[in-house]
């Protein structure tokens, strides 16, 4: 088994730094791996692999209707390459239009194509649940989750059957870190003041984030400790009333003590944004994976996560990382509180999640074990 091909809609979001890794990883183990991707690339590491810019104006601030027409005219060169190329395996990754990708899946199907679909968003966030993403998971040949909680929901919410889906880790992000850089680096470069402790909640700005426990917390923290400053730093999704989470908090605290950088981050800038924080924050309520957990231990930072399933398989609170209980603004101030003021085991907790991060989480073990599943179903 050697020709591979990995379909990814979203590159040009945070996913196509899982997207390099994996295509970068199965490339070292001798596959001959195509990505088909976006024309807005925006990893600037050198691939090992062929990058193909098939995905052209399907994103950004144009119309639906030009969207869904040049997704459909990207898919359609999706399948014509397939069959052109011969690929063996066509492995996509989370996909944007579910009606045409079920008729792609299905054509792919007709052809005798197998495919292996990993959806980093069981139920996606934008859409209901509809047929055509059902239809999507029926007729993958492989579906593979980051972990069980995944693979559970796929059992309980769609009846797919357990054989049918692996688990396999979301990876860390060691293939495109840069060296590291204190904080005091990192903080000049973003304009940040090092003097101050740095809270960091990072990422895609929308519901089920958490953000308003968040700052019902903070408004509490800044109480107790004067030098910190809450850093947001992500661009805010269509639905989220960013102005309306901010009227939480005081304006003197709103005003003095947060950093809102309301825009999509620069790939550059990435790696810095964590090496100044000394606390990364995720208070999420529901999310099937975090590549910000996974940017936090690759970095080497202390983590504060709120107790939903899908973080229980890795974190061990106070050991890895730190836990509070979902939607508690009281103990979310107070694990904050406790854990700035305690700075040995900040030191501590941060160095296991990086060790736990190279064991768990490495990607030459994944594309192994991805090879293996690829293997299983030719």
């Amino acid at each position: 088994m050697k020709k591979v091909c990995v379909i990814s809609p979203l590159g040009y979001t945070g996913l196509a730094y899982y997207d390099f890794s994996l295509c970068y990883a199965l490339s070292k183990i001798g596959l001959e791996v195509d990505l088909f991707s976006v024309d807005r690339y925006i990893v600037k590491k050198k691939p090992n692999f062929n990058r193909e810019e098939i995905f052209i104006n399907t994103y950004g601030d144009i119309s639906r209707i030009k969207k869904g027409i040049n997704y459909l005219i990207s898919s359609v060169k999706c399948f014509i390459l397939i069959l052109k190329k011969e690929y063996e395996i066509i492995h996509f990754q989370i996909l944007e239009m579910a009606m045409i990708d079920c008729v792609l899946f299905a054509l792919l199907k007709l052809k005798r194509k197998k495919i292996v679909y990993t959806p980093h968003d069981i139920i996606p966030f934008k859409y209901k649940v509809s047929f055509p993403i059902y239809l999507t998971y029926k007729l993958a040949d492989l579906l593979i989750v980051h972990n069980e909680t995944n693979r559970n929901d796929l059992i309980n919410h769609f009846g797919i059957e357990r054989g049918k889906i692996s688990v396999i880790h979301h990876g860390n992000y060691n293939i495109i870190l840069e060296e590291r850089h204190s904080k005091a680096v990192s903080a000049k470069k973003l304009n940040l003041p090092s003097n101050r402790e740095i809270l960091l909640f990072f990422g895609c700005i929308r519901n089920g984030k958490g953000l308003n426990t968040l700052l019902k917390a903070y408004q509490r923290v800044v109480d107790e400790i004067e030098c910190v400053l809450l850093v947001i730093a992500g661009k805010q999704s269509k639905g989220f009333d960013l102005e309306k989470s901010f009227n939480i908090i005081s304006a003197e605290v709103r005003q003095n003590n947060v950093e809102l950088r309301e825009k999509f981050i620069p790939d550059e800038q990435i790696q810095y944004y964590y090496e100044a924080a000394d606390l990364i924050l995720l208070p999420y309520e529901e999310v099937y994976e975090s590549g910000v957990l996974k940017f936090a231990f690759s970095c080497k930072r202390p983590v504060l996560v709120s107790d939903i399933p899908v973080f229980k398989h890795d974190i061990r609170d106070g050991e890895n990382a730190f836990v509070f209980r979902k939607g508690d603004p009281i103990d979310l101030a107070n694990k904050i509180i406790n854990i700035l003021n305690n700075k040995d085991q900040m030191e501590s907790v941060a160095e296991n999640a990086k060790l736990y991060s190279d064991k768990n989480w490495d990607w030459n073990s994944i594309a192994i074990k991805t090879k293996i599943n690829y293997e299983k179903i030719l």
